[in-house]
């Protein structure tokens, strides 16, 4: 059962890769307009 709850924690990892990404780009963005 422990190694089941490990298979779910990996999927949400890649889960929130996604949202990081999302949220440097903006980031990204200011940097430009703040050069």
């Amino acid at each position: 059962k422990k190694q089941q709850v490990s298979g779910t924690t990996t999927i949400t990892k890649p889960s929130t890769n996604p949202p990081l990404l999302v949220g440097t780009k903006p980031i990204e963005d200011t940097d430009i307009k703040r050069n």
